[in-house]
Formats: C-alpha cells, structure tokens, sequence
C-alpha cells in the first residue's frame, strides 16, 4: 500500500528501501512524500517498518506506521528559507557598512591633505588611523565562526596595534600581547 502511495518523484526510493529491508536489513526507516488518494494532496511522512521472519528466516509479514510530518516540513523550510533572507541582509548591511566607513576614511583622508594647519591634519589623521582600526575590527568580528565565537588571543593583538598605530610615537613603545587562547562571543568583544 506504501507503494502505491508514494508520490511518484519517491516511489523508486520507497521501493528501494522496502526491497531492501526485505532482503537484507529487516526494517526499514524514511522520509518521503506520498499523495492521499481522497484529495491528492501531497503530504511528508515519516515511514518506519519491520520485516517479519518465519523459523527459516523467510519474510512473512511487515508492518510499519507513518507519521505525517507536513508541517514540521514546511515549518523546517520556512526556517530555512527565514535564515536565508537574514544572511542576505546581513551581508548587505556588512556591504554598506564598509561602503560608508571607506568613503568617511577616504573623506578624512583628503581633508588631511588638504588642509593647512599642521594641528588640524594631525587631528585629522588620527581620526582617519582610528576609523581604520574600527574598520579592521569590524571585519574581523563579521568573519566568526556560525557561534558568533573568537579566541582572544587572535583578536587582542590586532586591537592593540591597530588603535595604537595612529598615535605619533607609537615606533617609541615596545606593546606586547599575551592572551590565553580563551574563546568569547563577540558580543563581548564589540565592547572591549
């Protein structure tokens, strides 16, 4: 009867898995969709079955259930589909966050060079070397692991010289980082 059921696109796979539960395994476990007779419409289950064995070991009987799993699928694809849409979004606000902070780096990076007080381009520049750590840092915290997961000791060192490299007599001072290999989130990190 579960042959007759199964959606077309499955059948040879529902058929493969009882052949096989008959002649090797003895039972048999799997998703598939089948078609309801009554209405046709096309729902998801999960079939489960064992084989029967007389005293020679020959099949006798099978007997199974099927549990309807329609809407734990379409839920799990709607999840699937949500997760998708969020990851274009992030990657698009990434995109534009590194957009706006490039052109802000470009635009101080002209005002330095154009202006004529030697104090102002230095102000300046050292707003310019900061947005440039910031942006460092930022995509450093955009490429963690799925956990949202960095360990400290790779994440300090580039922190530490990357907002000490605008200062004028950075070359004076000698900075050593010595971190543990601790893993946190960044969200922790983004407020170091």
């Amino acid at each position: 009867q579960l042959r007759q059921l199964a959606h077309p696109e499955d059948a040879d796979r529902v058929i493969a898995a009882l052949t096989n539960a008959v002649t090797q395994t003895g039972s048999y476990k799997m998703e598939h969709r089948i078609v309801r007779r009554d209405t046709g419409e096309v729902r998801h289950i999960r079939a489960l079955g064992e084989v029967l064995r007389d005293a020679d070991g020959r099949p006798t009987k099978m007997y199974g259930a099927a549990l309807d799993i329609t809407e734990q699928h379409n839920a799990n694809l709607q999840i699937r589909e949500l997760l998708e849409q969020k990851e274009l979004l992030l990657r698009e606000v990434h995109h534009r966050i590194k957009n706006n902070m490039n052109a802000l780096s470009t635009i101080l990076d002209l005002q330095v060079e154009s202006h004529a007080d030697p104090a102002v381009r230095a102000a300046l520049a050292d707003v310019s070397g900061r947005l440039h750590g910031t942006m460092v840092l930022y995509d450093m915290l955009y490429r963690v692991d799925p956990g949202g997961r960095r360990f400290l000791d790779e994440y300090l060192p580039v922190l530490v010289n990357e907002f000490a490299a605008p200062f004028h007599n950075r070359d004076a001072v000698a900075i050593h980082v010595h971190a543990e290999p601790l893993m946190v989130c960044t969200d922790k990190l983004a407020w170091l």
